[in-house]
């Protein structure tokens, strides 16, 4: 995947990229309407974005729709920032192409674009189904087999090769993660919020994706099951027993506090 494989976009106050072999799909109608107007699956419904399947032409697709960067209660600040800052659609285009580039399996997207019209800050995203089982559906069939401990030490040393790419996830989730190639390899979804990062990179940044993947899997799961994600990671990155033992308290610590302030329990019992 690269950008000599896009087309520049421009219809009804979008401007954006859509793939060569679907151009004859959107042009000259607006992208919005034509996607909205077959029978379609809504996956995510929420006051700042949609997430919705649709079978369209050939081929089954998802069609992201954002109009601000969280459910948050939001501030005249907030709403500037988003409609000042770059398309966040365009944005994972850009990702995606590198993240391709770099020998990573990601969705093949299909068109992104902005508008801005009436007041209201549009992105429109539109990438191929991904076929595959997701990280979360293996384990609710394999919850503590010996195969979903295999799995998640696999799981642990592709997050650590994706950061030794300088590559941090937007929404490291079980479910954003889809197994493939016999289950030896992952597809990355979900990366409206991946970044490419420059520069030095502070321990925090990787141990943010840690917490992210740990606090949704310790919320169901024990330490004893969880652990073989955190020593397949550690083994690929190479490191020692001292910083490893630093970076299991920190990547708890963080998904203690994830789970408080988001649902209002105790902090997670789970110790290693």
């Amino acid at each position: 995947m690269d950008f000599s494989q896009y087309t520049s976009f421009s219809a009804s106050g979008w401007r954006g990229w859509i793939a060569n072999e679907w151009k004859q799909h959107l042009t000259p109608t607006d992208p919005l309407i034509a996607l909205r107007e077959p029978p379609h699956e809504m996956i995510k419904d929420r006051p700042s974005s949609r997430l919705w399947k649709v079978e369209f032409g050939d081929e089954s697709i998802f069609v992201k729709y954002m109009t601000a960067a969280n459910d948050r209660r939001r501030s005249f600040m907030d709403d500037l920032k988003w409609r000042y800052r770059p398309s966040r659609a365009i944005a994972m285009l850009k990702v995606t192409i590198r993240m391709s580039a770099a020998g990573l399996h990601v969705p093949y997207i299909l068109f992104a674009a902005r508008r801005r019209h009436a007041g209201l800050t549009e992105d429109l995203l539109v990438m191929r189904e991904v076929q595959g089982t997701t990280l979360a559906e293996f384990l609710q069939i394999n919850p503590i087999a010996a195969k979903a401990h295999q799995i998640l030490s696999m799981v642990g040393q592709r997050i650590a090769q994706l950061h030794q790419l300088r590559i941090m996830h937007g929404d490291l989730l079980p479910q954003n993660l889809i197994l493939i190639d016999d289950e030896n390899n992952l597809v990355w979804l979900d990366n409206d919020r991946t970044r490419v990062k420059t520069g030095f990179m502070p321990p925090h940044i990787y141990q943010r994706n840690l917490a992210q993947i740990i606090y949704r899997l310790l919320s169901d799961y024990s330490w004893r099951d969880t652990k073989p994600l955190l020593e397949g990671y550690f083994d690929q990155m190479g490191w020692s027993g001292k910083r490893r033992r630093r970076a299991i308290a920190l990547a708890i610590k963080k998904a203690r506090l994830r789970k408080w302030p988001r649902t209002g329990m105790k902090p997670l019992d789970s110790r290693p």
